[in-house]
């Protein structure tokens, strides 16, 4: 994969998101599967509000989603990849497709992506707390 779309983190270039390599050193085939896991989280968010059903289980893997993919702390497509389908086999019982697309996930209207991005921080944040700066020695012990 040569092009990528990144608008992960505050050290997007410009603020309007990497493109080409991510300037923390994720690579395009990380970013997507990023992005698939995030559209993948959505739907089954979306099948189980409709549910109305409340499964540990399942908050727990989106949990894991949320940590790998807005902490940008993980850049291993391969697992990546494997919680994507994990939460794919939750979804598909309850839904004959995703709710949104990668592709589409940070296009539209602009109202909408900041919404998008906003809603995925706060689910973030709610569940872990606010991340903070910490002074880390630099010295060896």
């Amino acid at each position: 994969m040569k092009n990528m779309f990144c608008y992960q983190c505050e050290q997007t270039v410009k603020g309007t998101g990497c493109t080409v390599s991510g300037i923390c050193g994720k690579k395009p085939d990380t970013a997507k599967e990023q992005d698939v896991l995030t559209c993948e989280m959505i739907t089954l968010a979306s099948v189980m509000q409709k549910s109305g059903q409340d499964d540990t289980d399942v908050v727990d893997g989106i949990v894991d989603g949320l940590f790998m993919t807005v902490t940008n702390v993980n850049f291993d497509a391969e697992s990546i990849a494997r919680l994507s389908s994990q939460i794919h086999q939750k979804w598909k019982k309850g839904a004959e497709k995703p709710a949104i697309k990668p592709d589409e996930l940070f296009q539209g209207d602009e109202n909408f992506v900041s919404l998008r991005s906003t809603l995925l921080e706060a689910a973030n944040t709610g569940a872990n707390g606010n991340p903070f700066p910490t002074k880390v020695p630099l010295t060896i012990e």
